[in-house]
C-alpha cells in the first residue's frame, strides 16, 4: 500500500527544525514492511510530504508513530493508488 504523509507545523517557531527534522526521518530505520520512496519539503498549505509503502496500515502507523515523536508536526494520512492501477 502506498501512503502519503503531508506535514503541517504546528507553529512557525517549529520552522527552525524543520529540514533537519525531514532529513532525520529519512534516515529512521523503518519497520519490517515499510520502505520510504521520499521526502520533500513542500510550499503552500503543507511544509512537508513523506511517500512511503507500507504492507498493512498497522506498519504504516508503526512507521509513523517512529519518525514522528518530536511532535513538531501535525499529520494527514491518505492512501494513494498509482494512476496505472486504476
Amino acid at each position: 500500500m502506498l501512503f502519503v504523509a503531508l506535514l503541517r507545523l504546528y507553529t512557525s517557531s517549529a520552522a527552525r527544525d524543520h529540514i533537519p527534522m525531514l532529513k532525520r526521518i529519512v534516515s529512521v530505520e523503518p519497520p519490517d514492511g515499510v520502505r520510504v520512496l521520499g521526502a520533500f519539503c513542500l510550499l503552500g498549505s503543507y511544509d512537508g510530504l513523506v511517500l512511503f509503502d507500507a504492507r498493512d496500515m498497522a506498519s504504516a502507523r508503526e512507521f509513523l508513530n517512529r519518525i514522528l515523536a518530536r511532535g513538531i508536526y501535525r499529520v494527514d494520512v491518505m492512501g494513494a493508488i498509482p494512476v496505472g492501477e486504476l
